[in-house]
């Protein structure tokens, strides 16, 4: 399994896309308009250490990461909602938004050759 597999799940992006390419441009595109808003506000709750707001930041990461089959991904930006959620130290957030960071940078790159 190649290392893009193991984030992104392709095979059911396409059954849901129905195979249709330009729907799939379509999806790629949406995400990465917003991917880099998303992120800075989760860099932004993990700085501030505002939980509320990693709660929700994380969540709205979390559901465009589902959105395009990248499960993976999204379980690390559950994690990070669980943080703000249970109101716990957010320590631990950087640690898990650098693994996100990167593996959509991969998503990215993916979408770019598409």
């Amino acid at each position: 399994m190649t290392g893009l597999m193991k984030i992104f799940c392709l095979y059911e992006f396409t059954q849901i896309s129905q195979e249709d390419k330009d729907v799939q441009q379509e999806c790629y595109d949406d995400f990465d308009n917003i991917l880099s808003g998303i992120l800075s506000k989760v860099q932004k709750a993990i700085n501030l250490e505002s939980t509320s707001s990693l709660d929700s930041t994380a969540n709205e990461l979390k559901d465009s990461l589902n959105y395009l089959g990248a499960y993976r991904t999204a379980k690390y930006a559950h994690k990070l909602q669980m943080l703000g959620k249970k109101d716990q130290n957010i320590d631990k957030a950087s640690i898990t938004f650098q693994i996100i960071k990167k593996e959509c940078e991969k998503l990215r790159e993916f979408m770019a050759g598409v």
